[in-house]
């Protein structure tokens, strides 16, 4: 109550689900037997709604305050309210009872509506005794006379204590047979609560929101419990165990979508997501669903899952630092009609912790030595710092560190080792690294990444090359990607294979640590384990003299892409033979074309191509498969298709290319029509063609992973024809202007252009339009002969004057 506080108690004991422990736990009371513990407060004013408290041993029972006693608490506020001050407001929510999980609010069959109780300003609930609430609530249903309701609070499932909030959720019924029981809403009912709270000689009344009765929820049949939830993006977090319900977050990455998935794929079942936000960050704030959550709120969304099974919610800190948690239930409508839990995920965040140190090569060699160690956390993303901000370095150690000892500073997520190669010919030698902090041998202190080496040659000359005489590969749909693999640099998985060989000396030995250099323009090469290069790759021979790499390509060449292969001036030549894959040639790679003539006179026959592709540019021949051709024509208005009304199929040459011819029908002209349609043919897949058909669905999405856009592949064209009774005619006009000639072409769509100026031949683009615009610039004053031509014919003959 506000006023004067004459007296009050303090509970030393700890009451149940509170987070105050005045007993102090854990600190010794040892020879403070008979001791009291005293308790301060600090009144503004006797009018104050607020009070400061604290707590401690009072060593000497003198009731005050010194610096001998022991164990002072921090201040805390108390603050009092005036029951006239405080507002309640009522809204009719669907959640799970506290004690059961097959209990859903506001489901089918309910006999009791859920509600939620909010208090304003924000109740310390824990000291609310409800049955002495001066609260009472009616229920109205379309308009209908309210009938008297009982609030008897109970909890939402899986959360202890929900006080915090100054929200509690709890139920309502009636208790006359002629008042609006919640059991028999009618579906599509409107549904409002009356909340009348006493004070004194004045009621305060509110009114809930409108709350609409759902349809009856049809059971979904084959739906079991929830089979499993996942969080993206999924590199930025690791859900260590699926029995210890626990995800750990990456600190920086301030969203993640939980996504549960039904135990059966089934659309349209209802679901219901729980989000609590446990621990919050000094000056962050948490948000489910673009809804700012507070400390211990448990925030409830509802739904029902997509077509593939699954209902997402999405949870974001604006902070994102290590410590901040919050935990995310979900529960779905299984076969049974019983609402089916799954257990509750905690999700925390948590500083990044070195955790795999992976060198580019570990086998070096060469005058100029360089090697790059790639460091990782336990999200295997690329950190430079630990979780406590500290920088990174690699130390790395010769046999005799005075030959080499060096700090290598990690930027970026990188350590670029690099020095002189100390050894004689001939000579080998062993680096040990260590992962630490600290950029001496002073302040050096690993990292707990477990220590590891690489080994140093200077090889001797080398003698000659031998390697594989050829490769036979498919190529990759994959992008070609450089550096280091990450979330951002996907690095291909399909297609590719291997070169490998050896260098030797003049005894035919395998040289140890010989440097190689592999090269051909457009493969992408890779050691195993190392970084991804385009068009060339220097790597290092291993303890025998032996080296392989791998290589994918994006060009088809049946005849071979040379190779070549390079060691202390000696070469040797390999020959990759590359072909179309038998899985993947689909709308997410193809590339179809029609070309056809921009001007169409009638009674004149016109050749029409049509083009198929992949998107890197490789022609695709096919064959019938069945009775399906790789392309369909056909003509239909004004025009027809090899003198034919009918479909004419056809299927594409080595190059790619369909060829069928356009006519107008005897006589006709006016508009009419040209459908190109493409088919399941037959194409030729691997160094030994097989019968493996085209898939020509039409992509709707654009996958983010890639770079090209996937929506771009059409598979039919319908292109619009207007035949003319006779060609126009075409003509051109010139005309100078200060310091430049203006040439005007109309009617040559389509077709070479040259004008020549003073004898000086120029080409420009060809005319797309049907009139034209050329400037040609940069001319001195006086007249300038002029003569245009189209298709080789001249058009226009000009004598013209520039200013």
């Amino acid at each position: 109550a506000v006023g004067a506080l004459a007296a009050f108690t303090v509970d030393f004991t700890s009451p149940a689900g509170s987070t105050r422990d005045f007993n102090h736990a854990g600190i010794d009371l040892t020879g403070l037997d008979g001791r009291s513990v005293a308790v301060e407060t600090k009144v503004a004013t006797t009018t104050s709604a607020s009070i400061d408290l604290s707590a401690w041993i009072d060593i000497d029972n003198d009731e005050l305050k010194e610096s001998s006693d022991k164990f002072p608490s921090t201040t805390e506020k108390v603050t009092f309210y005036d029951p006239s001050a405080v507002s309640v407001s009522t809204t009719i929510e669907r959640f799970v009872h506290t004690n059961a999980t097959t209990n859903v609010f506001n489901a089918d069959a309910d006999t009791a509506l859920g509600v939620a109780l909010a208090f304003s300003p924000v109740l310390n609930l824990d000291q609310i005794d409800f049955d002495n609430a001066k609260i009472s609530f009616a229920l109205s249903e379309n308009s209908a006379t309210a009938g008297a309701a009982v609030f008897t609070k109970t909890g939402v499932f899986g959360y202890s204590n929900n006080s915090k909030l100054g929200k509690v959720y709890g139920t309502l019924t009636t208790t006359a047979a002629d008042e609006v029981t919640a059991n028999e809403l009618d579906a599509g009912a409107s549904i409002v609560v009356t909340t009348t709270k006493e004070n004194g000689a004045t009621d305060v009344v509110s009114r809930s929101g409108g709350y609409t009765v759902p349809a009856q929820e049809s059971t979904s049949t084959n739906v079991s419990a929830i089979g499993s939830i996942a969080a993206t993006p999924s590199n930025d977090n690791l859900q260590t165990d699926s029995s210890t319900d626990t995800f750990a977050l990456r600190t920086g990455t301030k969203t993640f979508t939980y996504t549960a998935t039904a135990g059966a794929v089934k659309a349209n079942v209802p679901v219901l997501a729980t989000v609590q936000a446990t621990t919050i960050a000094t000056g962050g704030k948490v948000t489910a669903a673009n809804r700012v959550l507070v400390k211990d709120e448990v925030a409830i969304f509802a739904g029902t899952t997509d077509a593939n099974g699954k209902y997402s919610v999405q949870v974001t800190s604006d902070l994102a630092k290590a410590g901040e948690s919050y935990k995310v239930k979900f529960y779905v409508l299984s076969t049974a009609g019983v609402w089916t839990a799954f257990d509750i995920y905690t999700a925390t965040y948590a500083g990044a912790v070195p955790t795999t140190v992976t060198p580019s090569s570990t086998i070096v060699a060469g005058a100029d030595v360089a090697v790059n160690f790639s460091v990782k956390d336990q999200f295997s993303q690329l950190i430079s710092a630990n979780a406590a901000g500290k920088a990174l370095y690699v130390e790395a150690r010769a046999t005799n560190t005075s030959n080499l000892k060096s700090y290598v500073p990690v930027i970026n997520g990188v350590a670029a080792l690099s020095f002189k190669n100390y050894l004689a010919t001939g000579g080998s030698d062993t680096i040990t690294w260590t992962l630490g902090t600290g950029a001496n041998a002073t302040d050096f202190v690993s990292a707990g990444v477990a220590t590891n080496s690489i080994s140093l040659y200077n090889p001797a000359a080398a003698a000659g090359v031998n390697a594989i005489s050829s490769q036979t590969t498919t190529i990759t749909y994959d992008d070609f990607i450089t550096g280091a693999v990450s979330a951002t640099n996907v690095a291909p998985n399909d297609g590719g294979t291997t070169i490998s060989g050896t260098v030797v000396d003049s005894n035919g030995a395998g040289i140890p640590g010989a440097v190689v250099t592999i090269a051909a323009d457009g493969l992408q090469f890779q050691k195993t384990g190392g970084d991804y290069y385009i068009g060339s790759i220097t790597t290092s021979a291993d303890a025998a003299g032996a080296f392989s790499v791998n290589v994918w390509s994006h060009i088809v060449s049946s005849t071979g892409i040379a190779v070549k292969i390079t060691s202390n001036g000696k070469s040797a030549t390999t020959t990759l033979k590359t072909y179309l894959p038998s899985t993947g040639v689909n709308g997410n790679n193809l590339v179809f074309s029609v070309n056809l003539p921009s001007l169409i006179v009638k009674n004149t026959t016109y050749a029409v191509t049509a083009k198929l592709a992949d998107k890197w540019g490789n022609p695709i021949a096919t064959t019938v498969n069945g009775t399906t051709n790789g392309v369909s024509f056909q003509g239909s208005g004004s025009v027809e298709i090899n003198s034919s009304s009918s479909a004419v199929a056809k299927n594409f040459d080595k190059n790619g290319i369909a060829t069928v011819f356009l006519r107008s029908v005897k006589d006709v002209a006016g508009p009419g029509s040209l459908t190109a349609t493409l088919g399941g043919a037959y194409y030729a897949a691997g160094s030994t063609p097989t019968n493996t058909a085209l898939v020509v669905s039409e992509i709707a999405t654009d996958s983010t992973a890639t770079k090209w856009d996937e929506t771009k592949f059409k598979n039919a064209f319908d292109l619009n024809v207007e035949v003319l009774e006779s060609a126009p005619v075409v003509s051109a006009t010139v005309a100078g202007t200060t310091g430049s000639v203006n040439v005007t072409v109309r009617n040559a769509a389509g077709k070479a252009v040259t004008v020549t100026i003073n004898g000086r031949v120029y080409t420009p683009r060809l005319p797309s339009a049907a009139a034209q615009w050329y400037t040609f610039r940069g001319f001195s004053a006086g007249a300038k002969s002029v003569v245009v031509k189209v298709a080789g014919k001249t058009v226009a003959t000009r004598t013209v004057t520039v200013k």
